[in-house]
């Protein structure tokens, strides 16, 4: 058994138990949307969370259908459990498509900071899952699968009629439209300029 299925199983034991401590926040229209806020390396409240929004069951498998999650940013830094959560929404994400769903997933400043390898809030936790602080920097390099993955969530998302963002949009790049949006924040990341807006 791998070391995520084996602390994912524990974790889920763990919270199982515990408070509910998240309620869904959700959008009308002909499929269920949820968004998810910050999670921070903090996998026993993703994983809570996620649960109380009814988006897994007690056994950590996708359970809305066709239902659309988003994840508006903000899973790394400050917690220990980064790479686990990376790891468990890429999963989720597969799960959800194949039963007609689908997770977004948006980039948020501590994203993009990782990106641009400003460590500072990466805990001595996350540093170790990685082997290391130069290796915790290497995977998210460009050519690193977590630098990779990352570097393809969007900055702004649109499901019917709601936009998604992480931090909000100044009227100047609002004007941009989402696309164009997205096309500049990606231009940035590819050129490694990842202090030009609209990306902050």
């Amino acid at each position: 058994m791998s070391t995520l299925r084996c602390l994912l199983s524990v974790t889920l034991l763990s919270w199982f138990y515990a408070l509910e401590c998240a309620q869904p926040v959700w959008a009308e229209g002909p499929q269920q949307v949820i968004a998810i806020g910050d999670h921070h390396g903090d996998l026993f409240y993703s994983l809570a969370t996620l649960h109380s929004a009814g988006v897994i069951d007690q056994n950590g498998q996708w359970s809305l259908g066709d239902a659309i999650v988003v994840q508006v940013g903000d899973i790394l830094d400050r917690g220990d459990d980064c790479r686990y959560i990376l790891d468990f929404y890429h999963k989720l994400g597969q799960e959800a498509e194949a039963a007609g769903g689908q997770v977004i997933q948006l980039l948020g400043n501590h994203e993009i900071m990782n990106l641009g390898n400003q460590l500072r809030y990466v805990t001595k936790g996350d540093f170790s899952l990685f082997g290391g602080r130069t290796n915790r920097a290497k995977a998210f390099r460009p050519s690193s699968e977590y630098g990779r993955r990352v570097r393809q969530f969007p900055l702004v998302a649109t499901v019917n009629d709601t936009v998604f963002v992480h931090g909000g949009i100044m009227p100047v790049w609002a004007e941009k439209g989402v696309a164009e949006l997205n096309r500049l924040a990606a231009k940035a990341l590819a050129e490694e300029n990842y202090w030009r807006a609209p990306v902050w």
